[in-house]
C-alpha cells in the first residue's frame, strides 16, 4: 500500500486588515510560486472577519486543480477563532 501526503495551507491571507495585518497587496502570481514551491494539494483563502466571495471565486476558478477553501478568522474579544 502506498501512502500519499497530501499537503495543505490553511491559513493564506488575501487581504490586509488593519490593525492585524501588515499592510501587503494579494498577488496571484505570488500565489502561483507559493503553491507550487510547496506542491500543496489544498489551500484555505482566510481574512479577518470578511468574506471576499469574487476573489474566492477567482482564486478557485485559477486553481482549478487543487482544492481551495473559504475560511474566516472572526476576531473576538481577547482573541479570534477560526
Amino acid at each position: 500500500m502506498k501512502l500519499t501526503m497530501i499537503k495543505i495551507d490553511f491559513h493564506i491571507h488575501t487581504m490586509p486588515v488593519a490593525p492585524w495585518d501588515s499592510n501587503f497587496t494579494f498577488s496571484m502570481d505570488k500565489l502561483d510560486s507559493y503553491v507550487k514551491e510547496n506542491n500543496l494539494n489544498c489551500i484555505a483563502i482566510t481574512n479577518h472577519n470578511k468574506f471576499f466571495r469574487k476573489q474566492f471565486e477567482d482564486i478557485s476558478n485559477h486553481h482549478s486543480s487543487i482544492t481551495v477553501l473559504p475560511e474566516i478568522e472572526i476576531h473576538v474579544l481577547n482573541g479570534m477563532f477560526l
